[in-house]
Order: structure tokens, then sequence, then C-alpha cells
């Protein structure tokens, strides 16, 4: 499992195929992007989601207390999807998602990295695109005055 941020495309890449063989099997997705201007703030390390057994009714694998990854579905009344993969709640991080297939993400982050350390570079990298995205707003208003 790796999660990366790309900064000149602007997004968070989630890789499972570098995983065991029957993980990313099992995971259904294998690897996909979100934009960075799409993770909703802030980023959890070590949600209270990860915990217990119950994460919704699923596409994908539910072995409790051993391995989780795939797309569940809250039941909840608001009906929304997430997507899990981790073995060990405590190395999670919960990635909260807008105009994306997900509503949030669950992920547990490579061991040579801490849950906060990578919420934290999560963090950056979302407000840095936040603020090119503002710059770039008021150049653009800033234009249009000087020609009006």
């Amino acid at each position: 499992m790796s999660l990366s941020i790309n900064k000149e495309a602007k997004t968070l890449d989630i890789n499972i195929a570098g995983t065991l063989g029957i993980e990313s099997l099992l995971a259904v997705q294998t690897s996909f992007s979100v934009l960075l201007s799409n993770i909703r703030l802030p980023v959890v390390p070590q949600p209270k989601e990860a915990q217990g057994w119950w994460h919704g009714v699923r596409i994908g694998t539910n072995i409790p207390g051993v391995y989780t990854s795939g797309s569940f579905y809250s039941v909840d009344g608001q009906r929304t999807r997430s997507f899990y993969h981790m073995r060990d709640p405590k190395r999670t991080i919960l990635i909260p998602l807008k105009n994306e297939e997900f509503y949030q993400l669950i992920i547990e982050v490579d061991s040579a990295i801490t849950p906060e350390a990578m919420a934290e570079n999560i963090r950056e990298a979302v407000e840095e695109v936040r603020w090119e995205e503002q710059k770039g707003r008021r150049s653009a208003e800033y234009a249009d005055a000087v020609t009006a």
C-alpha cells in the first residue's frame, strides 16, 4: 500500500497493487487518484471509523481484527460510500472527500511514516493547492479589472 502526493498533477495517489497479491485481489480496486482540491480538511490520524468490526454494507473484504479492504456503504441514513484498506487501525488515516467517488478514505499508511506525519503532509499539500487556486483567481480578477 502506498500513498503518494503528486504535486505536478495535484493528486493524492493510492496504490494497493504493491501489497501482498491476495490483498490486491480482495480490495476490488487496486489504484486510484484523488484531486488534492477535493480533499476536505482535517485529515484525521487513527480515526474512530477504523476501530471495531462494522463498517457498513461492503463490496470487498472484512475480516474483523485482521484485514479490511474495499467499498463500504453506510446504512445510517446518509448512504455514503467509504473506501477502506487496513490491517492495523492504529496506523490509519481518514481522508474526507468532496466531488469524488468516495465520501471518505480510511487507509493504513506505510510503516516508514506515522499516521500523524502523513496527515500533516496531506494537509500541507491541500493548503498549497488551495492557496495557488486562490492566487490564480485573484490574478484573473485583477486582469479583468485592469482591462475593464
